[in-house]
């Protein structure tokens, strides 16, 4: 398993079948000590848990309202969308996409604001920083 650097982040050994010895580095190649490495396994996650997440999304819901009604975009667009994006190894979220046809402006203000959310933290696998694809979908009321 490689760090995203290049750098050797594992190593396994097995026979048949049986996991023999396994060695973790550092992002610069240093073999880390036995019980150190940072976690085999953690998804992503974003600081201070679920809760500032969906607080961060009540304020974009918030700034939508607000956006909609400074630039004369009609309410009578609702419904869900899906907002896909890949949390990346540093944390900032890259790659994102809606997956319906909104007006322009909502889509791009939609775009932007997860691009500048800021709070994640990446997934480890394997004692590596990894991406992490995400999905989350974002409700239009018919009255909001």
């Amino acid at each position: 398993f490689y760090h995203t650097n290049g750098t050797l982040g594992a190593e396994k050994i097995y026979n048949k079948g049986e996991l023999e010895k396994e060695t973790f580095y550092d992002e610069k190649g240093k073999v880390l000590p036995k019980g150190s490495f940072i976690n085999r396994k953690e998804n992503a996650y974003f600081k201070g848990g679920k809760e500032n997440y969906n607080k961060q999304l009540k304020s974009l819901y918030s700034k939508l309202r607000k956006f909609r009604k400074e630039n004369g975009i009609s309410y009578a667009f609702y419904g869900k969308v899906i907002v896909r994006y890949v949390i990346g190894v540093d944390g900032k979220l890259r790659d994102v996409t809606i997956d319906k046809t909104i007006p322009k402006g909502m889509n791009d203000f939609i775009i932007n604001w997860f691009e500048n959310l800021r709070g994640w933290k990446p997934r480890i696998h394997m004692n590596r920083k990894v991406p992490k694809y995400m999905v989350q979908p974002v409700n239009f009321k018919k009255k909001e």
